[in-house]
């Protein structure tokens, strides 16, 4: 029936409710809707009212939701509790969501990368990093997704729509580390990629939180070391000449973020902070006698074997401040500002069982940001305007970890052809 009122509601919505009327055809869409449980009602004159409870959105999909309309008072309202479709039948992308709510419950580290393996098909690799395999958040926040063979340089991160790869290498570097309290959904493309992908790999889309009209917090700490850890070192491997596994030293991440009103209805705020270390020894590496050897020559002890006290340790910290602002000064408009700094350090970079602690190097960055603003206006069902702008930034100058010289610039050449 044409001139249905249609109401969505939810506290998703910072104007609360979001109106349309249906057309002559009877047909409605209420575009650019955040994710969260809505109430859907439908209104219409010398018709009884409908509510539609309980419908969920998450991610791009696009739920249909009918109303049956029967003639009655106008004070009488019939109220239907069901879930939202679970077959998007007008979106032919493919995609997976993990939700806030799943994402605490599972038994992951909580990045992009580590959270994607629980998807069937999926593979994440790590970057500069001694191991690939994650177990508790030792493979870190960055690297990328593969799916159905494709390639690494093909995934594509953004937050909120807009991409934060680096134009480095393959296009797949990332410099910034998305703070996990920030993400009220990670949405997974995973085939029939769609046309505004410029990549045919997964692309992972991250959904912020913008805070609310109440104020409501988070606080996560862990920390671990390798007292809790066990490893497969068996006396077969040492007498193959592996003297020491990849124990834990230390592990740790803190996490807090808070958001609300500044204004009812009108400006929201959502900040966070987080800071995270691990130092873990690197499988088969030890530190050297004399770092500008021609040679490899590791620490010996006093029978003459590796000094296992003495392995390389791949040591890295990272903090990150973000702060995002929304605010709708009309209905029909919805701006976003969005600002995070992540200082971090590796130290030493690239160090593996194949690349000797004293030819890798030192990473600290000392600016790494990203800024966001984005502006929506449903202006009709029919038409969406956006604008949006991005800046990831980040200024990470490499130093040598031990003093260089000729001799020390021909064993770092020469070792990467070994």
């Amino acid at each position: 029936m044409p001139g249905v009122t249609v109401e969505a509601a939810s506290p998703a919505l910072i104007e609360k409710v979001r109106t349309v009327v249906t057309d002559g055809e009877g047909q409605y869409k209420i575009v650019s809707l955040s994710p969260g449980t809505y109430i859907v009602t439908f209104t219409l004159a010398g018709f009884s009212t409908v509510r539609r409870e309980g419908i969920e959105l998450t991610g791009d999909f696009t739920a249909t939701v009918n109303g049956d309309l029967k003639v009655g008072a106008l004070e009488e309202t019939i109220t239907v509790t069901s879930a939202a479709p679970i077959v998007d039948v007008r979106n032919v992308v493919q995609e997976k969501v993990l939700t806030d709510a799943i994402r605490e419950a599972l038994p992951s580290a909580r990045s992009i990368q580590t959270m994607a393996v629980v998807i069937p098909g999926m593979l994440a690799t790590s970057t500069n990093r001694p191991s690939g395999q994650d177990v508790g958040g030792l493979s870190g926040d960055r690297g990328q997704v593969l799916i159905h063979g494709s390639r690494a340089g093909d995934m594509s991160i953004q937050l909120d729509g807009l991409s934060w790869n680096l134009a480095l290498g393959n296009g797949a570097a990332q410099g910034f580390t998305l703070n996990p309290a920030e993400a009220q959904e990670y949405v997974y493309e995973t085939a029939a990629i769609a046309a505004a992908t410029m990549t045919g790999g997964p692309r992972a889309n991250v959904v912020p939180k913008e805070g609310g009209n109440r104020f409501s917090g988070f606080f996560l700490a862990s920390q671990t070391s390798g007292s809790l850890q066990s490893n497969n070192l068996t006396d077969e491997l040492k007498a193959k000449g592996l003297q020491a596994a990849n124990p834990i030293k230390r592990l740790y991440d803190y996490n807090a973020a808070v958001g609300g009103p500044l204004r009812q209805d009108k400006l929201w705020f959502f900040g966070s902070f987080r800071q995270w270390d691990d130092q873990e020894q690197v499988t088969g590496m030890f530190r050297p006698i004399d770092p500008l050897s021609f040679v490899f020559n590791p620490a010996l002890g006093a029978a003459g074997n590796v000094d296992l006290n003495q392995p390389a340790i791949y040591d890295s910290w990272v903090r990150s401040y973000g702060l995002r602002l929304t605010w709708q000064p009309h209905p029909k408009h919805k701006l976003s500002a969005y600002f995070a700094h992540q200082p971090r350090e590796q130290n030493p970079q690239f160090v593996s069982a194949t690349r000797s602690f004293e030819a890798s190097s030192v990473a600290h960055a000392v600016l790494d940001r990203m800024i966001q603003a984005t502006w929506k206006s449903p202006l009709t069902s029919r038409l969406l305007l956006e604008a949006a702008v991005a800046s990831p930034y980040t200024s990470t100058p490499e130093v040598p970890r031990s003093p260089r010289s000729p001799r020390a610039r021909y064993r770092f050449l020469t070792q990467g052809l070994v």
